[in-house]
């Protein structure tokens, strides 16, 4: 809307006049109001957010407009419900506000990832509740991992603990090799963060731990690096044999010292 003058109109009347020369002669009848229109497009703002038992760590300001932005965290004794971070967008903040609920035995809040995801991302996870943490593409954790599995153990506590992301340094490559075993999909000469691949063993042989993993970087499988042992069978098949071998050798060592 641009700057300017205009009249309101409404409290304006017209009467109509006779002159001495024989004419109608309209007459305006009331008050003429100018109103200033402000200059420039009008401004979307967003409220002031209030979080009961929250502290706000950036966004002091005494107004907000889109694009403006605010991080909050929880007092001692509270978890955090939603996102920590908003942002005002045509008069409305993204996501919605965050509340702040006070810490149970029997809760936990979803993990803070800055750089990071959590899946399933939910308001609060009950004990037990086992959930999955990733580091967005290019980054790690302290191991040089992209994936934890954690447990929420209550009182707003997960094992094993959340740990930062930081951005990778080195290139994370691993070469796959399975004794008396094989790839059967997946097949990679090197293998980076994110990779999987489907394992079987060879006639004989039992795999022993899961059959689809996936490689999560720095050295380490999910859910972790089956081996191919030796079937049962077999096993109980070589034992007998075995076995036998022994005790013709004992019959033919005692039959030897007989005969003299």
């Amino acid at each position: 809307m641009r700057s300017g003058v205009r009249p309101s109109l409404p409290s304006l009347g017209v009467m109509w006049d006779f002159s001495p020369g024989g004419h109608w002669v309209p007459r305006l009848v009331g008050t003429l109001t100018l109103l200033a229109l402000p200059q420039g497009p009008l401004v979307a703002t967003c409220e002031e957010p209030a979080v009961e038992n929250g502290i706000k760590l950036s966004g002091f300001q005494h107004s907000y407009t889109s694009g403006d932005n605010m991080v909050f965290e929880c007092k001692i004794g509270y978890f955090l419900i939603g996102s920590y971070f908003i942002q005002c967008e045509n008069n409305t903040w993204h996501p919605t506000v965050p509340s702040c609920k006070k810490i149970t035995p029997y809760l936990c809040g979803a993990p803070v990832m800055p750089i990071g995801t959590v899946e399933p991302l939910l308001s609060q996870y009950e004990v037990g509740y086992v959930i999955s943490v990733y580091c967005n593409p290019g980054y790690c954790f302290p191991d040089e991992t992209i994936e934890m599995i954690m447990k929420c153990k209550g009182y707003n506590l997960w094992e094993p603990p959340p740990q930062p992301c930081f951005i990778r340094t080195s290139h994370d490559t691993f070469h796959l090799h399975i004794s008396n075993g094989q790839i059967k999909h997946g097949r990679k000469y090197i293998y980076e963060p994110g990779d999987n691949a489907s394992i079987k063993c060879d006639p004989g042989y039992t795999i022993n731990g899961p059959e689809n993993i996936r490689y999560i970087g720095g050295g380490k499988w999910l859910p972790k690096l089956p081996v191919c042992v030796l079937n049962p069978f077999f096993t109980l098949l070589i034992t007998v044999f075995v076995l036998i071998v022994l005790l013709l050798a004992a019959k033919m060592i005692y039959w030897k010292y007989q005969s003299l």
